[in-house]
């Protein structure tokens, strides 16, 4: 097989009872295995809500609710709409997390590896699904889970962080950015746009961005600017309407305008 063929992970006899123990077929399964530490997890999820979830060290039960599994639904049938099926490493990549994720409603198998170190760009359906599996993963271990994506450049970083990937239509969610400056001089940029006050927040029809506050804005004239080793910080409530269902995206522009570094994070209304 070629360099960017994923081998089917092997279910150890270790694996089977997660599946066998309780009397129905599993929602989904999923696995990811690999990574510098080489831990190897299995989530199943039954429609009723029940989650298992087991790694070489820990062996977790948990609910999922309702709206969660819808969500897990709608992605699912997201990433089978688009036809997608498996991707593989680019050369010489290593120390990535192989993921599977054996759908048995529709009969379909899907995998994938990072994204930093896939061979193609990986869908949009895929990131979002990735990242909604890790927060069912932490629901069923009690742990808690934040929705947040973070990039950087050699003078710039930027992370946003929303208080949830699940929500019903009427429902408000908190939007948390944070900008460092990681140059020796300072980043100006102009006046923002208006939906919010240092930062350009964008998203689809449906989802209202109302700002909240700003910390650490620096004004200089007709401009701002952010200085070395400074954080600005911006918080606002996101709003979706009742009638927004399915996968939506909430994109994250610093500075305001062309060139910028953006963010985009996942929302499933349900």
């Amino acid at each position: 097989m070629g360099p960017g063929t994923i081998f089917p992970l092997v279910v150890t006899s270790g694996l089977v009872p997660i599946i066998s123990s309780i009397k129905e077929p599993p929602f989904l399964v999923y696995y990811r295995r690999g990574g510098i530490s080489g831990l190897t997890e299995s989530l199943v999820v039954y429609s009723n809500g029940t989650g298992v979830y087991r790694s070489d060290v820990e062996e977790s039960r948990g609910k999922v609710d309702g709206d969660t599994i819808s969500a897990l639904r709608t992605v699912l049938n997201s990433v089978s709409a688009r036809g997608f099926s498996e991707v593989g490493p680019k050369p010489a990549a290593m120390d990535f997390v192989h993921h599977e994720v054996i759908y048995p409603g529709r009969g379909e198998r899907f995998a994938w590896v990072d994204e930093w170190a896939s061979e193609v760009e990986l869908p949009r359906e895929i990131r979002a699904l990735t990242k909604l599996l890790d927060h069912v993963i932490s629901k069923v271990r009690g742990l808690r889970w934040t929705n947040w994506e973070e990039r950087s450049t050699a003078y710039l970083r930027v992370k946003a962080a929303l208080d949830g990937i699940v929500a019903r239509g009427g429902e408000s969610l908190s939007l948390r950015v944070s900008v460092v400056c990681l140059s020796e001089f300072p980043i100006t940029y102009l006046p923002p746009t208006p939906h919010s006050p240092d930062v350009d927040v964008r998203s689809e029809k449906g989802i209202s961005i109302d700002s909240l506050k700003v910390e650490g804005r620096i004004s200089d004239g007709r401009r701002r600017k952010l200085v070395p080793g400074k954080e600005l910080k911006v918080e606002a409530s996101v709003r979706v309407e009742s009638d927004r269902r399915g996968l939506h995206w909430l994109s994250v522009y610093f500075p305001p305008g062309n060139p910028s570094l953006e963010v985009s994070l996942p929302l499933v209304v349900v």
